[in-house]
């Protein structure tokens, strides 16, 4: 499902579950050839909502998706990634050994700053790590 506030911002969260809208999850969990057509098109209305919306906005998701994907590209366009902004390491998100990968993100308006991104490994609470930063609001 997605969250929006309009007071100063939207935010825009997705969730990896059953229960949530189809057009705002992203999985790799359809088969494979499907999912990556159906991602393309939901990222696309993803990047339109952000694109159209008057407000500073966060997304933070489960993209199921590395950086250099189609769907991080469309929805990252224009943003800034808070772990390219102020985390450390590979950022790997994703718990099994291998492939390390990070496909969980937190990407905001330009006009914000995020600092220190983290990602929780001493936290287990799925098949992947909790990510976390903090944005400063009306900052320059």
């Amino acid at each position: 499902s997605m969250l929006s506030f309009s007071i100063d911002f939207i935010f825009i969260f997705f969730f990896n579950d059953t229960a949530t809208t189809e057009i705002y999850t992203l999985s790799l969990h359809d088969a494979l050839p499907i999912s990556f057509i159906k991602r393309a098109a939901q990222a696309d209305l993803i990047a339109e909502h952000i694109r159209r919306s008057p407000y500073p906005v966060i997304v933070c998701g489960d993209f199921n998706d590395t950086p250099t994907s189609y769907a991080y590209h469309e929805i990252a366009n224009g943003l800034t990634d808070a772990f390219t902004n102020s985390g450390n390491g590979f950022g790997k998100t994703y718990i099994r050994t291998f492939p390390s990968l990070r496909i969980d993100f937190i990407l905001h308006s330009e006009e914000l700053r995020s600092y220190n991104f983290q990602t929780i490994t001493s936290k287990k609470l799925s098949d992947h790590y909790p990510v976390s930063c903090l944005v400063e609001v009306g900052g320059n």
